[in-house]
């Protein structure tokens, strides 16, 4: 595995990250129209959503998006909390732990921020998060019916 930088970017307009994303919703045979990403920009600003991105040797290989819960966030699990919301490795750099190495920063950011607790819904991967340390709550989230998963620091 090479190393990996990580940065964060202010605006979904980014052209690294529409890259990832058209490739991330390609995955769920959805189209990510370069309208969406208007719209993601104004959600980005106005619910102070992150985004780190990650490269290996200069090229973009995936992002994590994520944010401290605000009230007003019709996806709120928990008011206060860190949630993530997205998380993306391209296929070929996939199980050579840089999604690891994304989460483990994100999980440095919400720390230094004073958050320690971090929810998400994942309806794959449960082995990835419990390796990550976070442990499947026995709920669900009522939006999208995935399971909700726990981080506390």
């Amino acid at each position: 595995m090479s190393p990996i930088q990580t940065t964060m970017i202010q605006s979904a307009k980014q052209q690294d990250f529409i890259s990832l994303f058209q490739a991330y919703f390609q995955e769920f045979s959805m189209a990510a129209p370069l309208a969406m990403f208007d719209m993601m920009d104004r959600d980005i600003k106005s619910h102070d959503i992150k985004i780190m991105m990650g490269y290996e040797s200069g090229h973009p290989i995936g992002f994590c998006m994520f944010q401290i819960e605000p009230h007003e966030n019709p996806w709120c699990m928990k008011v206060g909390a860190g949630d993530i919301r997205e998380l993306f490795i391209i296929p070929g750099r996939r199980n050579q732990g840089y999604a690891t190495i994304l989460i483990e920063k994100v999980k440095a950011y919400f720390i230094a921020q004073g958050i320690h607790e971090i929810l998400l819904t994942s309806d794959a991967h449960a082995s990835f998060w419990k390796s990550n340390g976070f442990l499947p709550t026995g709920k669900t989230h009522p939006d999208n019916d995935g399971p909700i998963y726990r981080w506390l620091h």
